[in-house]
């Protein structure tokens, strides 16, 4: 994935949410270069609520009814169908724990794996972290982001050791070049 960053000007640390329109906007033009197979966002409680992680989750709902409607903030389905015809992108959410499962680590993992069986839809899946040390390696590369709250959020945060990925719909995607 390297090179595929784009900078937007967004504000990262306010407590305000962004315009679902602004979003949108970038998706589109994503999608129109990278044609991704999955997209993975934050679910409506954007792991810890903040405005940013839930701004993300409801543009991406707003560009999924976009597209349904063939009119994605200037993105054009070529397929015609505005409903997924050829290809299509799968799109997930990353589920929101409740306090007490987010911060139990590894043994959250065994309470996860219960719990999404119960009430987890057909299309959810629970991934684990081959090398959880690779999250701290992470937030040392991320030095702005280095402070002692958000470095014991990475040793006890379940989401460290295994997260679960809900499946929420498909986005319809332009025929691919040579196909």
């Amino acid at each position: 994935m390297t090179g595929l960053t784009a900078l937007i000007g967004f504000p990262q640390d306010g407590f305000h949410p962004w315009r679902a329109d602004d979003i949108c906007k970038h998706l589109a033009a994503a999608f129109k270069s990278i044609q991704p197979d999955e997209l993975v966002t934050f679910d409506a409680g954007g792991v810890s609520g903040h405005p940013n992680h839930t701004s993300i989750y409801h543009a991406v709902r707003h560009f999924m009814t976009e597209m349904r409607s063939g009119q994605a903030c200037g993105y054009n389905d070529r397929s015609g169908s505005g409903s997924g015809g050829g290809n299509r992108c799968r799109v997930y959410t990353l589920a929101t724990h409740q306090l007490l499962l987010k911060f139990t680590g590894p043994l959250g993992v065994l309470v996860l794996l219960g719990a999404s069986r119960l009430v987890s839809g057909p299309g959810s899946v629970v991934l684990f972290a081959r090398d959880p040390s690779l999250s701290f390696r992470a937030m040392i590369c991320h030095r702005s982001q280095l402070v002692w709250y958000r470095l014991l959020f990475v040793l006890f945060s379940t989401y460290t050791y295994a997260n679960q990925l809900d499946h929420i719909g498909y986005l319809p995607l332009a025929s691919r070049q040579g196909e």
